[in-house]
């Protein structure tokens, strides 16, 4: 017979080892989100994207929707981060569809899905999904998105509009830095330089004249020189051969005059062209070094 006292001891025993048993899972499954984060939070993001993809197999196998949705949520980020925004727009798009994401807030989701598209480099959709979200009232950060977008599809109007909104008093509610740093965005987007300073028309019309004198207008001054030399040289072989009656050579250097003056008119515009160019992608440039908006731009994890 054995003994009331070795009965207890062996049913404690018991109660402990099933309470082992049956706790283990729960440490486990902490344990594996605990790694997928720390995976993420050190910019391991490909295997925080498989860890969080095995992770959201275990929450489907249980129908837990919100828990599965913040899996795929975080594969998502991961994707991004690691420079795959088509393949996280899809998953953020899913998640847009589905519904509640456990412990994210929506216009989290909806921040970093106009992200994937701005990031590959999908400007006008990501402006326009901004700003007819209903988010874009409520959210600093997404408003900011759609101003950016704007800046470099080279929408300028709306940029100076979108920013102006943002740094509204009453609009949004900002801390100190964050005012400043758009104030003073918002500053250099309205006072921008003329992007149209060179017209094209005015550059082909001045190397008509005078070859070369468009190139010197839209501030091409090695070009300048060359396209005046080669004509000045094609033209005056051609009028020494029509003084030599020469037709031969007259006719051969009139051609190539004629190529050099058309293509001195065309360059010029197309200098004229550039010009403005550079002076939006120089200053456009200037905006990105001076208030930085990239993959960093928000917190890579929490």
């Amino acid at each position: 017979m054995i003994p009331s006292t070795e009965r207890s001891g062996a049913r404690t025993l018991f109660g402990i080892i099933l309470g082992l048993f049956l706790a283990v899972p729960l440490f486990a499954a902490d344990g594996d989100e605990d790694y997928a984060r720390y995976l993420f939070q050190n910019g391991h993001y490909d295997e925080a994207a498989r860890q969080y993809l095995f992770l959201r197999y275990k929450a489907a196998k249980k129908a837990d929707r919100p828990v599965e949705n913040r899996y795929i949520y975080w594969m998502a980020r991961s994707r991004l981060e690691a420079g795959s925004p088509e393949t996280a727009e899809s998953e953020f798009r899913r998640l847009l569809e589905a519904g509640p994401v456990s412990a994210v807030a929506p216009d989290e989701v909806f921040a970093h899905y106009l992200r994937s598209l701005y990031f590959q480099r999908k400007f006008n959709e990501t402006a326009f999904e901004a700003e007819n979200s209903p988010y874009h009232r409520r959210s600093a950060r997404i408003a900011e998105i759609a101003g950016w977008s704007h800046i470099n599809a080279g929408n300028w109007e709306a940029a100076s509009a979108a920013f102006g909104a943002l740094t509204s008093p009453g609009t949004f509610e900002l801390n100190a830095t964050d005012g400043e740093r758009l104030r003073e965005l918002a500053g250099m987007v309205n006072g921008r330089p003329d992007f149209r300073k060179k017209s094209p028309a005015a550059a082909a019309i001045l190397s008509a004249l005078l070859p070369g004198s468009g190139h010197a207008y839209a501030g091409n001054w090695s070009n300048a020189f060359g396209a005046l030399l080669l004509n000045a040289i094609f033209g005056g072989l051609t009028a020494y051969s029509i003084h030599e009656r020469s037709w031969g050579y007259a006719a051969f250097f009139g051609v190539l005059e004629a190529g050099w003056y058309a293509g001195n008119i065309t360059s010029a515009w197309q200098e004229a062209i550039l010009f403005n160019k550079r002076t939006e992608n120089d200053f456009r440039a200037t905006l990105s070094v001076r208030f930085p908006f990239g993959l960093g731009a928000f917190e890579s994890g929490r």
